[in-house]
């Protein structure tokens, strides 16, 4: 397996982005609804990885991509989660514990305040405040 960094975040969303430009013009007359929510997903994505790249403490620790998401692994069994929901246009933030697949808590963020709840939601997992 390739080891996760912000050039390979970004190769990866820009794959999954030509991938379905082609898959979509293909039949352009069909709705393609669910690729097109994909496609905006991974332009989301593609969008913030430069602001949290040029973070000082995210910068130096990529987060591991699933599918359109990233994730912050954390110990503890829990992780922080980001996507972008293409129905909300907005960036969901998340605290999981992943062997539950509970939320503990979630936000939704413009692209302005992703770095910052990204930030603030590591935080809290770290000083054991969630």
């Amino acid at each position: 397996m390739k080891d996760f960094t912000w050039e390979y975040i970004v190769e990866n969303c820009e794959r999954y982005i030509q991938q379905l430009d082609v898959f979509i013009a293909q039949e352009p007359n069909r709705a393609f609804e669910a690729q097109r929510g994909y496609l905006k997903s991974a332009n989301g994505l593609k969008v913030v990885v430069p602001k949290l790249r040029a973070h000082p403490e995210l910068g130096k620790s990529p987060p591991m991509m699933s599918l359109l998401g990233l994730r912050w692994l954390l110990g503890n069994d829990l992780e922080v989660e980001l996507f972008y929901s293409p129905d909300k246009e907005k960036y969901e933030v998340a605290v999981v514990k992943w062997s539950e697949s509970t939320i503990l808590k979630a936000t939704d963020v413009g692209l302005d305040e992703v770095v910052d709840t990204v930030c603030e939601f590591i935080g809290k997992v770290r000083n054991q405040k969630i």
